[in-house]
């Protein structure tokens, strides 16, 4: 135990580099599917982040987290795989304006993207948000680093989301429309 209190920050350090460099390295996949792989790596910072703040909020949320996350990505891969089995490309490029073909699948994705990037009333948020309790808690230092990372989950997801299923329609969705 006098060890895991004395390299903490060590740890934490890591949590936050894994955090910030899978949300980033997730921001310029053209691939749903590795888009996906790449936040997981990044929502696995937050819970060592969680357990390295050693104290009852950071704890809780990292255990929380690991379930929510489970719930989240596994969601998220079985909806990837189920538009990939129907046109056999990952490519988020191609899929635009999917909404005015699919928009009960694009509510259920919309759903699952909100609580993979932790909104507020979803599965997601508790285990973020007690996780961030913590590490402030712990050292503001980690904690305002790890905000960073909420940060660019949100854009990289949201960004994905809006090329998939708006705008001009990609080439592998037919728009009934012409």
């Amino acid at each position: 135990p006098e060890a895991s209190e004395h390299y903490a920050w060590v740890f934490l350090f890591l949590g936050v580099i894994g955090i910030i460099y899978g949300a980033l390295v997730a921001m310029v996949q053209p691939d749903m599917k590795k888009l996906v792989a790449y936040s997981s790596v990044s929502h696995m910072g937050y819970v060592m982040l969680g357990l390295f703040a050693l104290n009852a909020y950071g704890v809780t949320g990292s255990i929380y987290q690991m379930l929510n996350h489970g719930v989240s990505t596994g969601a998220l891969f079985l909806l990837v795989g189920m538009i990939y089995e129907r046109t056999h490309s990952r490519e988020i490029e191609k899929y635009g304006g999917l909404a005015r073909a699919l928009p009960i699948y694009a509510i259920f994705f919309f759903i699952v993207t909100t609580s993979s990037i932790a909104v507020p009333m979803t599965n997601g948020f508790v285990g973020e948000f007690l996780i961030l309790l913590g590490t402030f808690e712990a050292s503001r230092f980690f904690g305002a680093l790890a905000v960073i990372g909420v940060i660019l989950g949100a854009v990289y997801m949201l960004w994905m989301f809006k090329r998939m299923f708006f705008g001009e329609s990609g080439e592998l969705v037919k728009d009934e429309r012409h």
